[in-house]
C-alpha cells in the first residue's frame, strides 16, 4: 500500500513489511541469519510465520512474511478454501512444536497441496487468516513499482490486490497508527535522535553493503 498509495512509506507507519513466496522465504532462512552478523543486524529465530530484522536504534524494522499456494483443483471455491486454512491455523496452535516435515504433512492433508501451474495464493496461516485468496494473474507476473527512489517488484495487480485485502484502500485512516514502540512507550520513529544516531550516515554504510 505504501508503494502503491505513497511511493514510499505511509506516513504515519514505522515498518516495513514484504512478503515472498514460501520456497524463497525458506531460502532467506538459510542464507539471512549468517549474512546479517556481519552487519550487527538482529533477526529472530527460524520459524514459519515471519521473518522479523530489526535495528532498534534506528527505529528501522522489517517483517518478511511467507505466501503460499494451494492447487485451485483441489478446492470447491473460496469458503471451502476459507474453513481449510481456518481449520489448519487451529491445527497449528496446537502443533507449532512439531517438526517441520510434520506440519507441511498435516499442512498439505487439511489444505491441499501445492501447485506450480494452477496456484491459488494466500497469506501464511501461521500468522493469523483472513482466509483470502488471490488468483494467480493478481500476483503474477511480478510488476516494478517505485518505494522511496528505489524500484522493487510488487503484485501484477495491486489495485485489485489491495481492493481485496483493504477494501477501498484509499481511504486514510482517521489517526496515525504507529504499533512499534521503544522503551518508555515513545514512537520507534525517536529511536534513532535518543541513541544519537546519524540516520544520513548509517544509510549511506548500509548502501556500502550492497545488502
Amino acid at each position: 500500500m505504501g508503494a502503491f498509495r505513497h511511493k514510499g512509506f505511509i506516513p504515519w507507519d514505522d515498518d516495513l513489511d514484504i512478503c515472498m513466496t514460501r520456497d524463497n522465504y525458506n531460502k532467506a532462512w538459510e542464507i539471512l541469519p549468517e549474512e546479517l552478523k556481519k552487519y550487527n543486524i538482529y533477526i529472530n529465530e527460524p520459524n514459519p510465520q515471519r521473518i522479523a530484522i530489526s535495528i532498534w536504534k534506528a527505529g528501522l524494522i522489517l517483517d518478511i512474511f511467507p505466501v503460499d499456494n494451494v492447487d485451485v483443483r483441489t478446492v470447491k471455491d473460496l469458503n471451502d478454501l476459507k474453513d481449510r486454512l481456518i481449520a489448519y491455523r487451529s491445527y497449528y496452535k496446537k502443533h507449532r512444536n512439531d517438526t517441520p516435515k510434520s506440519l507441511k504433512s498435516a499442512k498439505e492433508k487439511i489444505i491441499g497441496p501445492e501447485s506450480s501451474d494452477n496456484p491459488i495464493w494466500y497469506h501464511n496461516v501461521e500468522c493469523g487468516t483472513s482466509g483470502l485468496a488471490y488468483d494467480n494473474s493478481m500476483i503474477f507476473p511480478l510488476k516494478v513499482i517505485e518505494f522511496e527512489g528505489y524500484k522493487f517488484y510488487a503484485p501484477n495487480d495491486c489495485h485489485r490486490y489491495l481492493t481485496k485485502m483493504y477494501g477501498n484502500y484509499m481511504n486514510f485512516p482517521r489517526n496515525g497508527v504507529l504499533h512499534h514502540h521503544g522503551s518508555g512507550g515513545q514512537n520507534i520513529t525517536e529511536n534513532s535522535k535518543k541513541h544519537n544516531v546519524d540516520m544520513d550516515k548509517f544509510i549511506d554504510e548500509l548502501k556500502q553493503y550492497k545488502i
